[in-house]
């Protein structure tokens, strides 16, 4: 009797690609640090906030590949670079309900999170200050979905919401950099060499994780598989000079 496998739900879909990248936590610094001289920059000599907040990690990783995402599709037309993209990604909301209180701890597990979905033009995420509009619009839309009103919209469909989005337009983050998944899931035996998350099937999905280096991030991605190479190119570039970050 032959046994079946699960190899038929590992296989990528037809036209997409997957991959993944581990970045140091040298690595999200210096992302982080490029974030802020952008930032510095874009004042253009004005008075810089007297306690200026540095980017997350989330929110710089997220940035880094969304115009990634961008980017890949190579030199947009004049008539395409004024259009929207689009980045759906969750937010925690256990901090922000009181009524009654969430528990949390570091191995929550649970529905507690909200969906989010920031925009900006082709033009700012392709540019040079790229970096910066993706990081702003999405500390932008974290203030506006969960700060000021964190259960806001939550009885609205998801699809829904994207309805309006043209294809190719959206890419998706889930996950996050904080879920120990290599201590996790060591049994006694010392932390796995590798652990990976269940094949993404859409174009342009993310999935974020601890590494296996402590602050070292895991990402996973799904992409078509023409635009890959530019991705990981534009990746890579920006991940502190490509030095950074490991397949």
């Amino acid at each position: 009797m032959k046994a079946s496998t699960t190899e038929h739900y590992f296989r990528p879909r037809p036209g997409l690609a997957w991959r993944k990248l581990c970045h140091s936590a040298y690595s999200i610094r210096s992302l982080q640090w490029s974030v802020d001289r952008l930032a510095a920059s874009d004042a253009g000599g004005r008075a810089p906030p007297p306690q200026p907040q540095r980017v997350s990690r989330f929110v710089a990783i997220s940035a880094l590949y969304w115009t990634a995402f961008v980017r890949s599709k190579g030199g947009l037309a004049p008539e395409d670079s004024a259009c929207y993209y689009y980045l759906a990604f969750p937010a925690d909301l256990r901090g922000r309900l009181s009524h009654p209180p969430v528990g949390g701890g570091r191995y929550y597990i649970g529905a507690c999170v909200k969906k989010c979905l920031a925009s900006a033009s082709a033009r700012e995420l392709a540019g040079a200050s790229g970096l910066l509009h993706a990081s702003r619009a999405i500390q932008a839309a974290l203030r506006e979905e969960v700060a000021a009103a964190p259960l806001a919209g939550t009885e609205v469909l998801w699809a829904e919401r994207v309805r309006h989005v043209p294809p190719g337009r959206l890419a998706a983050v889930a996950g996050y950099p904080l879920v120990p998944l290599y201590e996790t899931l060591d049994f006694g035996f010392g932390r796995p060499e590798l652990v990976d998350h269940m094949p993404l099937d859409c174009d342009g999905r993310m999935m974020l994780s601890g590494g296996r280096r402590d602050g070292e991030v895991q990402v996973s991605v799904s992409l078509d598989k023409t635009r890959m190479g530019a991705f990981v190119e534009h990746v890579l570039a920006a991940a502190a000079g490509g030095r950074q970050a490991r397949f």
